[in-house]
């Protein structure tokens, strides 16, 4: 008998893999009153389509924040 095929976990259907790491980082974009920021901060996570991290400011879902390295 074959059995269903499983449904696969949302970490398998990532476009690459995600490292653990604190780099200094440079924030910019527009929050959600609408008033742009700009504000420096740390990654948490970092994979090769964008990062995780924390920020000030209240940001929508979908909108575009400018990330850049602050090279020390």
């Amino acid at each position: 008998m074959a059995s269903e095929p499983q449904p696969q976990a949302a970490e398998n259907k990532r476009r690459s893999s995600r490292v653990f790491v604190r780099m200094p980082v440079a924030a910019k974009g527009k929050s959600t009153e609408g008033r742009s920021f700009r504000e420096t901060s740390e990654t948490i996570l970092v994979s090769a389509h964008g990062c995780l991290l924390y920020l000030n400011h209240s940001v929508e879902e979908g909108s575009v924040v400018v990330i850049a390295c602050i090279v020390l």
